[in-house]
């Protein structure tokens, strides 16, 4: 039975039992969105360092003088190699140590913009690929959706989720546990583009950004950098290209 509303479920992440993180997210492909969401947090740096995972349904109690209010929510523990996990200890504990002073205020700034790799020169999809996009995308009523595309245009996966990182962590995460190089490859979102989901992209090696909103600046500026393709289709099915690899040139 489908709800009337879209689902938002709490999620706790942790690793290794350690509470990395709480998500709002919708349950599904709850596999793909923890893999995804592992690696474009820095938690792995390969698909392999995760030994296992165990995912389970549980109740969040509010309690409160008058009532008790019980909310549906899912843990999610990942299990990290021993290496990795070692790994992971000490970059948590350093997290947990950040201050308000300026100089922490720096090493902050550095860990929510790491230093990545720029992305080889890849070619723009195919302008029939793209102007079939927003007539082909899916109907979606309070959430937001990501697909997977090959270079010719071929769907791999599609995934809704309420929050649009959420979106791109399950499909990255299909690509991830299926092996997909994804040079040449893109995804297309229903969301504007932020600088985070250009991070995200750049991670994992996607070549190409489609959104049907409009990206913010600093995810233009980001792009450009790192050589990714971000493109906007409209409304009304105009193309934008705002960023390209092989060229500093953008569309007005």
């Amino acid at each position: 039975m489908q709800l009337p509303y879209p689902e938002e479920i709490p999620t706790s992440i942790t690793i290794n039992g350690i509470a990395h993180a709480v998500m709002m997210l919708t349950p599904t492909s709850l596999e793909n969105f923890a893999i995804g969401f592992a690696y474009s947090e820095g938690i792995i740096d390969s698909i392999e360092q995760i030994r296992d995972m165990d995912i389970t349904e549980d109740k969040h109690v509010v309690s409160e003088v008058s009532n008790t209010l019980s909310i549906k929510s899912i843990l999610v523990d990942i299990t990290l190699s021993p290496r990795q996990f070692q790994v992971y200890k000490e970059q948590h504990n350093f997290r947990r140590g950040l201050t308000g002073c300026g100089l922490c205020g720096t090493v902050a700034f550095n860990e929510a913009f790491p230093k990545l790799k720029k992305l080889p020169t890849a070619k723009l999809p195919h302008n029939k690929i793209l102007t079939d996009i927003r007539e082909n995308s899916p109907s979606t009523a309070g959430v937001h959706f990501s697909k997977l595309m090959t270079p010719d245009g071929t769907s791999l996966v599609c995934d809704e989720d309420i929050g649009r990182h959420n979106a791109l962590d399950k499909v990255l995460g299909f690509a991830l546990r299926n092996k997909i190089d994804l040079y040449q490859h893109y995804a297309v979102l229903s969301s504007r583009c932020s600088a985070e989901l250009i991070q995200k992209a750049v991670k994992v090696g996607l070549s190409t950004l489609v959104h049907l909103s409009s990206p913010s600046n600093l995810a233009i500026e980001m792009a450009k950098h790192y050589k990714l393709n971000l493109i906007q289709v409209t409304r009304s099915g105009e193309i934008k290209v705002h960023s390209r690899s092989d060229s500093d040139k953008v569309s007005s």
